[in-house]
């Protein structure tokens, strides 16, 4: 389903466009947030695939301020994933 979405929003002409035989994201000044739950991998950990694959799509569309907010829950009581999450938007909203 993911992979399905990128592909409506990689649009040429529309998100990104080809400059000189080489691609070029129309998309730049623009700030992305992703809340990730994944389901027991530590997000942006070296076993964290997802998360470098975003970064990467994004990039391509011109999208390179990228923020991931983990809300990941399968080891922790609901209360603390809300409060962990809160606390990294919180830390994003103070810079």
């Amino acid at each position: 389903m993911l992979k399905a979405y990128i592909d409506l929003v990689c649009r040429a002409g529309k998100t990104f466009q080809y400059t000189d035989g080489a691609p070029q994201g129309l998309l730049s000044g623009k700030i992305a947030f992703i809340a990730v739950a994944s389901g027991g991998t530590e997000v942006e950990s070296d076993w964290d695939l997802m998360t470098p694959y975003l970064r990467h799509v994004l990039g391509f569309i011109g999208i390179t301020d990228v923020h991931i907010i983990d809300v990941s829950g399968s080891k922790r009581e609901p209360e603390e994933v809300i409060n962990h999450a809160i606390a990294q938007v919180d830390r994003l909203l103070d810079k």
